[in-house]
């Protein structure tokens, strides 16, 4: 535990603490009711991507394989490739489902949907990100996954808040 676990725990501190911070810059940069629109889309978003689990489903797969490379590497490549299309066609399937869903439940959100829709753009990337993470699990590289997700945090609260302070809203998605 202490080798590897510590690694894995701190990184998913970090990666909770990335999330939450959004919505304080948010507030700070573009205002309350911002903050409602934008959680709304944040949790379609995230709604959607629990209705492909791959990442569940990889992280006991690859240890498996991870002794012998070429198994690993098949197993990699074919997982991110179908990960990805299968990402690619949920984003375009909640586009089409998603306004049915908010204009009946939550009528007052309808204005979250271009939010949404913009957060949709990343989804066939997250099938690349979902493949990775259980890769540096399998490998034991927690330590290297945590300094990454740190840099990624890092990059990705700097440009959001460049971007809302230009674009607002529209730059917070």
């Amino acid at each position: 535990f202490f080798r590897h676990g510590k690694w894995a725990l701190l990184d998913d501190f970090a990666s909770n603490s990335g999330s939450n911070i959004h919505p304080f810059l948010i507030r700070w940069l573009v205002g309350t009711e911002a903050v409602a629109l934008f959680a709304v889309a944040q949790k379609l978003y995230a709604y959607t991507l629990t209705l492909f689990p791959i990442r569940e489903i990889l992280t006991p797969v690859l240890p498996r394989v991870s002794d012998d490379p070429e198994r690993l590497k098949s197993h990699i490549n074919k997982a991110t490739k179908y990960a990805t299309a299968a990402f690619f066609i949920l984003a375009i399937a909640s586009a089409i489902g998603a306004p049915m869903i908010v204009y009946v439940l939550f009528p007052k959100y309808i204005s979250s949907l271009p939010l949404f829709y913009i957060l949709l753009f990343g989804m066939p990337w997250f099938g690349f990100r979902s493949v990775v993470q259980p890769v540096f699990y399998a490998k034991r590289a927690q330590k290297t996954l945590f300094l990454l997700t740190i840099v990624r945090i890092v990059m990705i609260t700097g440009l959001g808040i460049l971007l809302m302070w230009f674009w607002g809203i529209w730059g917070a998605a």
